[in-house]
């Protein structure tokens, strides 16, 4: 990050919202999964 010139605030948002959007997605989905097969 250092040698790129980007601060480390910008990819901790970055990294922050990426892992909040990718739980949104996969959650639903696992759930839905594991639903379809009977073990919820």
């Amino acid at each position: 990050m250092q040698m790129g010139g980007e601060r480390m605030g910008h990819a901790l948002k970055l990294c922050l919202i990426l892992a909040a959007l990718s739980a949104l997605v996969v959650l639903p989905l696992d759930y839905l999964w594991w639903r379809l097969l009977g073990w919820i």
